[in-house]
């Protein structure tokens, strides 16, 4: 019989096993996919870490890169401690950007007014997005996996038009939206030689307050019954269908709030598909954060390191930073191969 002390810290120690082996993982991966190519494995592994994170100007873009995909793998993260798989954060993402850079070009108001207020209108557009997807799981009982998806599809193309015809800025080439104003973006954040932007804090504090909600909360007890056994939630009467659309407009909004922070912190403008797959990103990073919010973080870390060193890998020993996204599979699979049990496990848990 384990002490409370030790079921307290078991969360903890998982997340931080998890990041562990994601390392080791991709260490090895790394090594064997360079040596593959005929390039030394040390070097590669060197110029990969080096490239993340030698630098304050390393840190700096891997700690960016890691703001969009953070807040998009706590979204996903949140369907999945109800049970739902919310795999069209992307879209939500697009809605969310446009809305912010819309909000981000109304004039005369001040900054401690207008960066809120952008802020609110991405993370509401995002939640708005994932509405209809919910309101079909629990009036029809459509799978989230297809609703989400194919919306995200549409929302693509109407952000596109959108920008190209009624919101497009006078002047600018292409399907993107005129500068935001000055009083919109979001300010710079200057640590010990790191550029960064207040996006990176505001990602954080979601993070935190993501699991007071969920493990301090009234709500977040009932997410937790309906996300391990709904006919059990049902059976004490609880409204799977009203928490089930919650947490699924909740997702959304934080893959709104992703776009919204990545409009008015890095770009300043909203292009038609300016996200290189932020909201798809969202979902490997959630699972190899254990869809918890502090492995969350870290995996959202691992990630944008491992995209902003590839170049560096590539420029020094000649590894194609398209690799990555291979390195990044192979270890999304070798992580969440240990997470979920196989046939045998499940039959042996059965007879417990």
């Amino acid at each position: 019989m384990s002490s409370p002390r030790i079921r307290l810290l078991r969360p903890a120690l998982a997340v931080a096993a998890r990041a562990l082996g994601a390392v080791l993982a991709t260490a090895i991966i790394v090594a064997a996919l360079a040596a593959a190519v005929r390039v030394a494995p040390v070097p590669a592994v060197s110029a990969l870490v080096s490239g993340a994170f030698g630098t304050p100007f390393a840190w700096s873009g891997s700690l960016l890169r890691a703001v969009p995909i953070l807040l998009t793998g706590l979204g996903v993260a949140w369907a999945f401690r109800a049970g739902l798989f919310n795999i069209g954060a992307e879209g939500q993402l697009l809605w969310g950007a446009l809305a912010a850079a819309w909000v981000g070009s109304f004039r005369g108001l001040p900054p401690l007014l207008h960066v809120p207020l952008a802020l609110i209108a991405g993370a509401l557009a995002g939640g708005v997005w994932a509405w209809p997807a919910a309101l079909l799981k629990s009036r029809r009982g459509t799978p989230e996996v297809l609703s989400t998806l194919l919306l995200g599809f549409v929302a693509e193309y109407l952000t596109t038009y959108l920008a190209n015809g009624p919101l497009h800025g006078a002047g600018q080439q292409g399907a993107r939206t005129a500068d935001l104003l000055p009083s919109a973006a979001l300010p710079s954040l200057e640590l010990g030689g790191l550029r960064l932007h207040w996006g990176l804090p505001l990602a954080l504090l979601v993070a935190v307050v993501m699991g007071l909600v969920y493990w301090r909360s009234r709500f977040g007890f009932q997410l937790q019954v309906v996300g391990r056994n709904p006919d059990a939630a049902r059976a004490v009467n609880l409204n799977v269908s009203r928490i089930w659309s919650l947490a699924l407009v909740q997702s959304g909004a934080l893959a709104g709030l992703a776009g919204a922070i990545q409009i008015l912190g890095s770009l300043h403008y909203f292009q038609a598909r300016f996200s290189p797959g932020y909201g798809f990103e969202g979902i490997p990073v959630a699972i190899l954060g254990g869809n918890h919010p502090a492995g969350v973080v870290l995996a959202a870390l691992f990630w944008g390191g491992l995209a902003n060193g590839a170049v560096e890998m590539e420029s020094r020993v000649g590894v194609s930073r398209y690799l990555v996204v291979v390195i990044q599979a192979l270890v999304v699979l070798a992580v969440a191969a240990k997470r979920w049990p196989g046939p045998r496990t499940k039959a042996r848990t059965a007879d417990n």
